[in-house]
């Protein structure tokens, strides 16, 4: 159950009616079932897919600079720099459609 549910539930003039004669453990359990709709390993799951598939479909777009070095018939990188702002954009993106999704379902 979601808080909008639950408010929802609350709110509706048939449940004020039932609520006069609601015993305790009732809205007890109704609180409890509202805390276990917190994140679950499933949707850390979905939302890191989404983040990942994005990141992946910027590819070199992400990297805002690099060092490389040479040693002798090799090229080897020294460092590289992501630019932030774009990571966070597609974490952020990813999160709200997740949450839109959620939201219609």
């Amino acid at each position: 159950m979601t808080k909008q549910q639950l408010l929802d539930k609350l709110q509706s003039s048939e449940e004020l009616v039932k609520m006069a004669y609601l015993p305790l453990w009732e809205v007890i359990n109704w609180v409890k079932e509202l805390e276990t709709g917190g994140v679950t390993p499933e949707m850390i799951d979905e939302i890191a897919d989404a983040i990942e598939s994005e990141l992946n479909s910027d590819g070199m777009d992400l990297v805002r600079d690099y060092d490389l070095s040479m040693s002798y018939r090799e090229v080897e990188l020294d460092s590289i720099e992501f630019d932030g702002n774009k990571v966070q954009r597609i974490v952020k993106s990813a999160l709200e459609n997740y949450l839109e999704e959620q939201e219609g379902n």
